[in-house]
């Protein structure tokens, strides 16, 4: 049987973390000056719900409002997200031990299956609490009733919480097994529910924050949803939600499972077309269908609404280096040229500094729209998670400061 965590001592542990620090930064006008070589990126509209990338030679991509708040971040877990995570565990761990308790007490099989299914309702349940908890964030952000501070924790509570709920959905799978006649099938959807809030982005974010490295963050916010984007190692990760294009109390405009899988698969025909693994299945949540993709570039998790047809989140993990460059500009100036590589839907971008005279890679800090981001190092290159629309970005070399705008 399955005790209580000890909370309380993983609360002390963190209580020594610091505050996480934000700056915001407002988007940054202006055109490049360098050449520049591009191939097609055509943005549409996805069945008129919203705005989806559909992109040539990797994966399309989901996407937030052009007007949404900018913001540039390194978070940490503080002491307000270490409390409010070590009581939602507490008050889990409290009713999941009263439902092992139950269900030993009793050998009838039909009770366990009753005792089964309320869990797993209540679990839902739980899922659907923190989607209203993030969509209350996101507009509070959007309108500035609360800091990018207070935004950034309430993704890392949700994260937090939904880890829990995985180990107590395992542990319900192994109670299920006792059960002679229940499926399994029952409870199996809940795994992708819980997913929407276990993306890669956000766990790349708490592991490296737990570690005191956090690496930068780009945060773009509407009323409406948002995208969190980050560069760690060669990986560049993706996390969108559009609160918009969710409708749990909708009716489904599929006929049937293998319509909305047809449908699903139309989203990304290059993933499909290059995939070296595919799942496809229904959520635990109302009208929620999950699409799984493993493909040459790296990994996509699309939910897509069986009410509004449209993809209303998207988690992606793609290895940098294996990205096509879809626009190349190049700036010379004094002492450096200055590349950008920029891939297909305001993707990661690559800055080189080279000497100008040599050619020989040049070590410098590199700023997006003012906020430091990094270092170019002695291999003169580093990867950005750079923003949608305009954005400026400033190279610091020991001989000079280079201030560039890509166009769009």
């Amino acid at each position: 049987m399955t005790k209580a965590s000890p909370a309380l001592l993983a609360l002390l542990l963190v209580c020594a973390l610091p505050a996480v620090t934000l700056v915001a930064a407002a988007p940054a006008p202006g055109s490049s000056t360098g050449t520049e070589t591009q191939s097609t990126v055509l943005t549409t509209p996805h069945d008129s719900n919203g705005p989806f990338l559909e992109l040539e030679n990797t994966a399309n991509r989901l996407t937030v409002p052009e007007e949404s708040k900018r913001t540039y971040t390194s978070p940490t877990q503080d002491f307000g997200t270490a409390i409010a995570s070590a009581d939602d565990e507490v008050r889990a761990d409290a009713g999941h031990f009263a439902f092992e308790q139950a269900f030993d007490e009793t050998t009838d099989p039909n009770e366990r299956a009753d005792l089964i299914d309320a869990s797993r309702d209540r679990m839902e349940a739980r899922v659907q609490a923190l989607d209203e908890r993030e969509q209350r964030a996101v507009q509070a952000y959007a309108n500035g009733t609360i800091t990018e501070q207070e935004f950034t924790q309430v993704l890392l509570r949700n994260y937090n919480e939904a880890n829990e709920l995985e180990q107590q959905y395992r542990d319900l799978l192994e109670y299920a097994n006792r059960v002679p006649g229940y499926s399994r099938n029952s409870v199996r959807p809940m795994a992708g529910t819980i997913a929407t809030h276990q993306s890669q982005a956000r766990a790349e974010i708490a592991a490296a924050s737990a570690a005191d490295r956090s690496p930068t963050v780009t945060i773009e916010t509407s009323d409406v949803g948002y995208r969190l984007s980050l560069i760690s190692g060669d990986r560049y990760f993706q996390e969108v939600a559009r609160f918009d294009l969710r409708d749990r109390d909708g009716d489904s405009q599929f006929g049937s499972f293998s319509a909305a899988e047809s449908h699903a698969a139309e989203r990304y025909p290059w993933a499909q077309g290059n995939a070296n693994s595919y799942h496809f299945s229904s959520t635990a949540s109302p009208n929620l269908y999950l699409t799984e993709i493993s493909h040459n570039h790296g990994e996509l998790y699309s939910y897509i609404d069986g009410a509004t047809e449209a993809v209303a989140r998207e988690h992606q993990s793609l290895v940098v280096s294996r990205l096509p460059i879809e626009h190349q500009n190049t700036w010379e100036r004094d002492t450096v040229a200055i590349t950008l590589n920029r891939t297909p839907g305001d993707g990661p971008a690559e800055v080189r500094v080279t000497d100008l005279e040599t050619g020989e890679p040049v070590e410098a800090t590199v700023r997006l729209d003012g906020v430091a981001v990094g270092q170019t190092g002695s291999n003169g290159y580093l990867w950005l998670a750079t923003p949608a629309g305009d954005y400026e970005i400033e190279v610091e070399t020991a001989d000079e400061t280079v201030t560039i705008a890509p166009a769009t």
